[in-house]
């Protein structure tokens, strides 16, 4: 039984520069289990994007310990914020060819597993449609296809949606869940804080160190009314529905849970207005 797909301990990450040594992350230490939906927070120059690289194996660690399982080992893929940087086919079918070739894929199971993978991120009627005509979300959608092709059991997605306008972003994240429920692992960096109310657990990074690691409410909601939350020690701002509930505590209004996502609020509002 696999106990964890990343164990991480005491790891930094330092580059040679100029003038000397950088160092980028440091007491970095945590463990991904098998089946996680983990979203990894901060803000630009945190260490966010060394981590996912490290994770991936594009990284070396300059110190501490870090355990793969072999399933990580072998089965990791890595999704950047710029699809384009990482298409190469001239249609949706080429390009998840290019990934299935090289990872020694017999010819006759290509089709087969480039049909399931589109299929799962709802590109099949693109197969054969060239790439340049897709629009931002769907090249992202291709790159997700592309790793569930070569069956990746493990998912880094680097701000991959980003460059995505809302409905797109929305439509990667539904996409995202569907894999979590078919028990791959998923980490999500990300600098926008609306989305990790889809995750099961955030960790926050502030100048190359873990400062939380927790659930998404803990990141957002005080302990009591004297404490900054950990998001409010990042110097970040909370998602729109957090900052409504924090205005309806103010005005005397308590609610008995801690919403993150706009849909937790509504259904929370109507819940408690109802048993009034």
């Amino acid at each position: 039984m696999i106990l964890h797909h990343f164990l991480l301990d005491q790891v930094a990450v330092a580059y040679v520069i100029d003038d000397g040594i950088a160092l980028v992350c440091s007491d970095i230490s945590f463990s991904i289990e098998p089946g996680e939906l983990v979203a990894i927070v901060g803000k630009n120059g945190s260490g966010k994007s060394t981590l996912a690289r490290v994770l991936a194996g594009l990284l070396p660690i300059s110190r501490g310990t870090m355990i793969k399982s072999p399933e990580a080992l072998h089965s990791t893929q890595i999704i950047m914020q710029n699809p384009d940087a990482q298409i190469i086919g001239d249609t949706v079918y080429e390009d998840i060819c290019f990934g299935l070739e090289n990872h020694c894929i017999a010819s006759a199971d290509m089709p087969i597993r480039a049909r399931k993978a589109l299929s799962a991120v709802g590109l099949l009627p693109f197969m054969h449609v060239q790439v340049d005509k897709l629009s931002g979300g769907q090249k992202q959608l291709l790159c997700i296809a592309s790793a569930l092709a070569i069956d990746a059991d493990v998912l880094i997605f680097d701000e991959s949606t980003a460059m995505l306008d809302p409905r797109s972003r929305m439509e990667i994240i539904e996409v995202i869940q569907s894999l979590h429920k078919e028990g791959r692992t998923v980490l999500w960096v990300t600098q926008l804080l609306e989305e990790i109310g889809h995750f099961q657990r955030v960790i926050a990074l502030h100048e190359g160190k873990i400062s939380f690691d927790g659930t998404p409410s803990a990141f957002f909601y005080q302990l009591n009314d004297d404490d900054e939350t950990p998001c409010e020690k990042l110097q970040l701002i909370p998602p729109y529905p957090v900052l409504v509930v924090n205005e309806l505590h103010r005005a005397g209004m308590m609610l008995v849970e801690q919403p993150v996502l706009m849909s937790q609020l509504k259904e929370v509002i109507i819940k408690q207005c109802l048993s009034i």
